[in-house]
C-alpha cells in the first residue's frame, strides 16, 4: 500500500546490535548522544543560514518579497547557464554508440525507468563516458 511505510516501526530499521553499539554508531555518524547539544548545534546552523539569507536577500535582484497574495516570495527566471564544455563530446559519443538517438530523448524518456543517469559521474567527458 502506497505510503504505508510512514507507519513502520523505526526499531526495525536499526542495526540488530544498536543497543550495544549505540555510542559507536553515533560517533561514526559524527553525532552527539546529548540531545541538548544536538539541538544547540542545529539551532546554530539554522540561525547562521538565516543570517546569510538576510544579508544576501536585499542585494539579490532576482528575489522579491511581496506584501500581498498567497506566494510572498517571487523569483525571477534565471539567465540560462552556458553549455558545459564537454557537452558536445557527450553528444558525439552517444551518437557514436547509438546512432539517431537524441540526448534529450535519453534524459527525458527511458532514463528514469532504466537507471541510465546513474552511469554518469561528475568530471570530464572521458570519465562520464567510461
Amino acid at each position: 500500500m502506497v505510503g504505508a511505510d510512514r507507519y513502520s516501526n523505526p526499531d526495525e530499521d536499526l542495526p540488530q546490535d544498536f543497543g550495544e553499539r549505540r555510542a559507536d554508531y553515533y560517533r561514526d555518524l559524527g553525532q552527539t548522544m546529548v540531545a541538548q547539544a544536538f539541538i544547540a548545534r542545529l539551532k546554530g546552523k539554522t540561525t547562521a543560514g538565516l543570517h546569510r539569507l538576510d544579508a544576501a536577500l536585499p542585494g539579490n535582484r532576482q528575489v522579491r518579497l511581496l506584501w500581498r497574495g498567497r506566494n510572498r516570495i517571487s523569483l525571477s527566471h534565471p539567465e540560462p547557464l552556458p553549455a558545459p564544455p564537454d557537452l558536445d563530446a557527450v553528444k558525439a559519443e552517444i551518437e557514436r554508440r547509438w546512432p539517431a538517438t537524441d540526448l534529450l530523448y535519453l534524459l527525458k524518456g527511458p532514463a528514469p525507468r532504466t537507471g541510465f543517469l546513474e552511469q554518469f559521474k561528475p568530471g570530464p567527458a572521458a570519465i562520464l563516458l567510461g
